[in-house]
């Protein structure tokens, strides 16, 4: 099999996409993120938001070049790097606190997903959260490249959709920014 190079674009691109979709859950959709972190700051929040991704990535890229620097391509070794000397007892701690933020993340994700079928297809809440996790599941067995696809199509589904709510929005006299500023 012949190895194929994507052009750099292409793979930024493809991080991006994926970077985006990931953070795109149930409270991006709904607008609950948007107005509990975001929107009580007046004009400010038309900025927030890109301060807190630029935020969020520089401490990605931080912790990506911590790796390539000392080779810790697991999260153990990169645990102990990262606190060294001390990795004894705050590896234990970063190890912990990563675990619960993926359980948190997830399970939130799956009771979004099965309160949101549940209003709009009016599937009960248990059978919602089940069909959900199973598809997680699955996902998650049949490995990255999968997810990853996934991904960049929820990516392209969000923007196309997004681009529909904007022209809607627009057609329905949005153009009052003075207001909505206010």
């Amino acid at each position: 099999m012949e190895n194929q190079k994507s052009s750099p674009i292409g793979t930024s691109f493809a991080m991006a996409a994926v970077w985006f979709a990931t953070h795109s859950g149930g409270g991006f959709a709904t607008g609950n993120q948007e107005v509990n972190y975001f929107v009580k700051y007046g004009w400010y929040s038309v900025f927030i938001p890109l301060f807190s991704m630029i935020l969020l990535g520089w401490g990605h890229r931080n912790a990506l070049v911590l790796a390539k620097d000392y080779k810790t391509y697991d999260y153990k070794s990169f645990c102990d790097a990262l606190f060294h000397p001390y990795e004894k007892y705050f590896s234990i701690v970063f190890e912990l606190g990563f675990i619960m933020l993926i359980v948190c993340g997830v399970s939130t994700s799956i009771a979004g997903s099965g309160a949101l079928l549940k209003s709009s297809l009016v599937i009960p809440y248990g059978v919602g959260i089940v069909t959900v996790g199973t598809i997680l599941l699955l996902l998650t067995i049949l490995g990255s490249e999968l997810i990853v696809k996934v991904l960049n199509l929820k990516t392209y589904f969000i923007i196309v959709t997004l681009l529909i709510l904007c022209v809607l929005g627009i057609q329905m006299g949005a153009f009052n920014f003075q207001h909505v500023f206010g």
